[in-house]
């Protein structure tokens, strides 16, 4: 199986040929034209397990150095979580649809793809909503706005302005492994409780990590914010 393409957000995302290809077993979906098998001899060989966008983004580096790469993925698509779904004229993404040029070695990967011109930015940055109770409730811009909002209730904004006086400090030996292993989830229900989580953060990490807060590691996802706590 060759698969072209990526969703909509990247319809010329794929590995420069040749990339060579496994069927046995499992179905393969493969970025690169497979008629194209004869590897040269010397180009050491490198599997990827996964066709998401880590084992996608990895593939075309290993490929750019190089290397003869094989990527396995046991879907009958390639893009991981990413996925665009278009039904009833209406579009809309099942996984992340943000993503952020914090590090510099995204932005290359937009260039080098050439992805560059297809990029959409937020029409506005204070148009945001999520849905509480059935109905649509805009998100603050800003943190101060947040204690004004009606997007929490009195309790969860009390709990929210008491933490910076509760706030336990801990150096990195007192940090223990249960604390080390704390997902986004835990972390900040154990900060500002769980509405917080459930209204803000969860809805944040939807949106740009394609996942839940209790399945995310608080230590890789955020480590700036983290690292506060040592």
């Amino acid at each position: 199986m060759v698969i072209q393409s990526i969703t909509h957000l990247s319809p010329n995302l794929a590995l420069p040929s040749p990339l060579s290809v496994s069927t046995k077993n499992y179905p393969v979906a493969v970025m690169g034209n497979i008629s194209e098998r004869e590897e040269p001899t010397s180009a050491k060989r490198v599997a990827v397990v996964g066709a998401g966008v880590s084992g996608l983004a990895a593939a075309y580096k290993l490929k750019s150095h190089g290397l003869s790469v094989t990527l396995f993925e046991a879907d009958s698509r390639a893009g991981g979580k990413l996925k665009t779904v278009k039904k009833d004229g209406f579009i809309w993404d099942e996984g992340a649809n943000t993503m952020t040029e914090s590090e510099a070695e995204v932005s290359s990967l937009i260039d080098d793809l050439g992805l560059r011109e297809k990029q959409q930015l937020p029409i506005s940055q204070n148009k945001r909503y999520i849905a509480r109770d059935g109905l649509p409730v805009l998100l603050p811009s800003n943190p101060a706005a947040l204690l004004t909002s009606n997007i929490l209730s009195a309790k969860s904004k009390l709990q929210i302005m008491l933490e910076p006086f509760l706030w336990r400090k801990h150096n990195a030996t007192e940090l223990s492994d249960e604390h080390v292993q704390e997902s986004v989830g835990e972390f900040f229900e154990r900060h500002f409780g769980k509405e917080f989580v459930d209204y803000v953060i969860d809805p944040f990490v939807a949106g740009t990590c394609g996942g839940d807060p209790q399945s995310l590691s608080m230590h890789h996802t955020f480590p700036e914010v983290w690292n506060i706590e040592k």
